[in-house]
């Protein structure tokens, strides 16, 4: 019986951009700023843990998966969002450049960003979180963490 968390060279794509959307920590260090930020960084990291680690234990519960066989629509799709929003990470963080944060700060002499997708998206940067945290329940088939994702 297949199950949507077993290994295929879909589920080696979607690990290797874990690591990556992880490693944004090694590459990326926010810089060390008054704890103003981190409150709201707990605020969004919480619900994108919650989104992920349902998505898992759901999954693997075989709770409101949806497909039981591998390279389905809806896992490519999945894929495609992750992918989507690793890119729209990396590339926000690489325009805010000293700017970049983890929690959501603004200094009154601070320079408003318009280059990049700057130029077409007013927060990428969350767009990029938002599209990771729904690509993991839609990758996994997992259609009510899904719902979750979204909502």
């Amino acid at each position: 019986m297949y199950s949507p968390i077993s290994w295929d060279f879909q589920m080696f794509i979607f690990i290797l951009c874990t690591f990556v959307w992880w490693a944004e920590f090694i590459f990326f260090p926010a810089p060390a700023r008054k704890k103003r930020g981190r409150t709201s960084f707990m605020i969004i990291v919480f619900p994108i843990f919650l989104v992920v680690a349902l998505s898992v234990i759901f999954t693997r519960l075989r709770i409101g998966v949806v497909a039981d066989t591998p390279g389905t629509i809806m896992r490519t799709v999945g894929l495609l969002i992750y992918i989507m929003g690793l890119v729209f990470r990396y590339w926000s963080i690489r325009e805010l450049g000293d700017l970049f944060t983890r929690g959501t700060e603004v200094e009154k002499s601070q320079a408003l960003i318009s280059t990049g997708l700057y130029n077409y998206l007013r927060h990428p940067l969350y767009l990029g979180l938002f599209l990771l945290t729904t690509g993991v329940p839609v990758f996994l088939q997992n259609f009510p963490v899904s719902l979750l994702a979204f909502s």
